[in-house]
């Protein structure tokens, strides 16, 4: 009977994990505002931290909550004034694009192709492009009215943290409560890390970008420049996304003949060289995930969240890793998940495996003051 209850936990455990998802994804409209509050909560702390060193609590409390929201709306005011500013000049590209889907469907049915893309109505093409640019858009907009929620927990999240901490490492003492403390704070100093590291090679592609526009005449430059500075938040994806449409607006302007091509190449080579050369020396460590794993990050949590699961895919999935890292019951689970070093049998461990240091730099979500007394 034990042999069989022992037979039966993977099986039970595999059901548990596709019900919560299956779960996760239905009730998106109240988890996804929880899991985007969360990432916030690793990343408004340290603001938190510093201004109750000189202000009341509440006070504290307020501004930090306020200087994240303003943070938000900025990012998510950018992306639409970018869809809104090229909607307004789109009927003037409408006749150059038709001509140019006229143009590519009689190159492919002279040469015998028979898709049902190149059978189709140019203007049948363009509505469904439209169709899908509204459907991207109505996720921001959701995402927008999503944001009283998200404040809320923010706030809630931000006032019990230090309660949280206080009883998780009381109510359960032992090396597993200080494991999983050491453990989320390392998480949310690798989420500050990624966040830095994305905003400060993100502000250089997205310079870079709108001033290769301008230069080779492309419209829209700093509309270019802004989109690629938004859309480099989400890794692998991000970078393709930022590049057709400049691509796609070069192939109907009139210089179209040599527009095109450096657009295509200096956009790919901006993203590339700070992509491929400069993001993985500004974050360091935090991103052992191999490519595979973040493709899948990126799908995975867009299917269940939509497009703010996708952007917040990777702090979800490194906090997996990071947690996972620190249980022997669980430790095959970041073995699997993170890049094994050339030369190496072992993969790497995916944080150190020290301590939370107390020399007066706290982490992340440090413990409380009581609670490190006790530790000791």
């Amino acid at each position: 009977m034990n042999e069989s209850r022992k037979n039966l936990r993977p099986l039970l455990a595999w059901i548990v994990v596709l019900l919560a998802l299956a779960a996760l994804r239905e009730t998106r409209v109240v988890t996804m505002p929880l899991g985007v509050a969360l990432i916030l909560v690793a990343l408004a702390w340290p603001l938190q931290r510093r201004l109750e060193q000189r202000l009341p609590r509440a006070l504290s409390l307020s501004l930090t909550l306020l200087a994240i929201l303003a943070v938000l709306a900025a990012f998510v005011g950018a992306l639409l004034l970018c869809v809104d500013a090229i909607a307004t000049e789109a009927s003037a590209y409408e006749q150059r694009f038709v001509a140019l889907l006229e143009r590519v469907m009689e190159w492919l049915r002279q040469r015998g192709v028979r898709l049902q893309f190149a059978q189709a109505n140019p203007y049948q093409l363009i509505e469904r492009s439209v169709r899908v640019v509204s459907g991207f858009a109505k996720g921001i907009y959701d995402f927008f009215g999503s944001l009283v929620l998200i404040a809320v927990y923010l706030f809630l999240a931000l006032v019990e943290l230090r309660g949280f901490q206080r009883k998780l490492l009381h109510g359960a003492k032992g090396p597993l409560s200080r494991s999983l403390v050491e453990a989320l704070s390392e998480a949310g100093k690798g989420i500050q890390r990624f966040v830095l590291a994305r905003t400060f090679v993100g502000a250089g592609i997205g310079g870079l970008t709108a001033l290769y526009c301008r230069i080779t005449g492309l419209d829209f430059a700093l509309v270019w420049g802004v989109l690629a500075f938004l859309l480099n938040y989400i890794p692998i994806f991000g970078a393709v996304v930022a590049v057709i449409p400049p691509v796609l607006l070069a192939l109907i302007q009139p210089e179209a003949a040599w527009l095109t091509p450096t657009t295509l190449v200096g956009l790919t080579a901006i993203h590339v060289i700070l992509g491929s050369y400069v993001d993985p020396w500004v974050q360091g460590r935090f991103l052992s995930l191999s490519p595979l794993v973040l493709l899948f990050s990126i799908t995975f949590w867009g299917w269940v969240w939509g497009i703010p699961g996708a952007l917040i895919s990777v702090p979800l999935t490194a906090t997996l890793v990071i947690v996972s890292g620190r249980f022997e019951s669980t430790k095959w689970v970041a073995e699997l998940l993170i890049t094994v070093k050339e030369g190496s049998q072992e993969p790497q461990p995916p944080v150190r495996p020290t301590a939370v240091p107390r020399t007066g730099t706290e982490p992340a979500v440090p413990l409380p003051p009581q609670a490190s007394a006790d530790q000791r």
